[in-house]
């Protein structure tokens, strides 16, 4: 997840205002190290907010981890069964998450089963990013229009919607450039001459993001 991203998520939050005792399902979670330390952002301004508020935050990934509270993999034919065992979200995260699965219909399905009837569904993914594999990466690269249409108009109605610029460091050029730098600077030095402080290089992507409410009444 980008910085950019995470604050976006905020604000829909910060707009739903949500209440002591309801539930955010966050799926796709990855681990409390991750939320935390990786990319502190996520924590710092998705679910600290939330937790100040006393709303219940479940969070849910195929993988069995520390801070992961519900194992599930969504792409898994026979896991409606756990899926009915799961609390109902008066939101549900589903961030950077789709670009990684084979069965999107299905996944979509089930993030649309796990919201309550008012609840709110807030979807991002990468429209301009890199190859992740995570462990796969389809190349999915929605438009927020794309989104949209996963979700009809029947059913769901449209909160917000749109493309995000973001900012990062284009990390599979990074150790490449970081050793040329490094065998620049040893000849330099012999002949005593310096580099000039390094820029940062930065690319722009890009983030289509949803919210979207589940029509009728909790």
């Amino acid at each position: 997840m980008f910085l950019e991203e995470a604050i976006w998520i905020k604000n829909v939050l910060e707009r739903l205002n949500l209440l002591k005792g309801q539930v955010v399902l966050n799926l796709g979670s990855s681990d409390e190290e991750y939320r935390c330390l990786i990319q502190p952002y996520i924590d710092y301004y998705i679910f600290r907010p939330l937790r100040k508020r006393g709303v219940k935050i479940v969070h849910v990934d195929q993988k069995k981890l520390d801070g992961v509270d519900v194992v599930l993999d969504l792409e898994d034919p026979d896991a409606d069964i756990l899926l009915d065992k799961i609390e109902r979200g008066d939101v549900v995260i589903c961030s950077n998450l789709l670009e990684h699965v084979n069965n999107r219909g299905l996944v979509i399905d089930r993030v649309k089963k796990l919201t309550k009837k008012g609840g709110v569904i807030i979807v991002t993914v990468p429209n301009v990013y890199r190859y992740h594999p995570d462990p796969i990466d389809t190349m999915y690269r929605p438009t927020n229009i794309d989104l949209e249409n996963l979700f009809p108009i029947e059913e769901f109605t449209k909160i917000e919607s749109g493309i995000i610029e973001v900012e990062a460091e284009p990390v599979v050029i990074w150790p490449l450039r970081k050793k040329i730098l490094y065998l620049a600077k040893q000849v330099l030095r012999k002949f005593h001459l310096t580099l000039e402080p390094e820029t940062p290089i930065i690319i722009k992507n890009k983030v289509s993001v949803l919210a979207i409410r589940k029509n009728g009444g909790i």
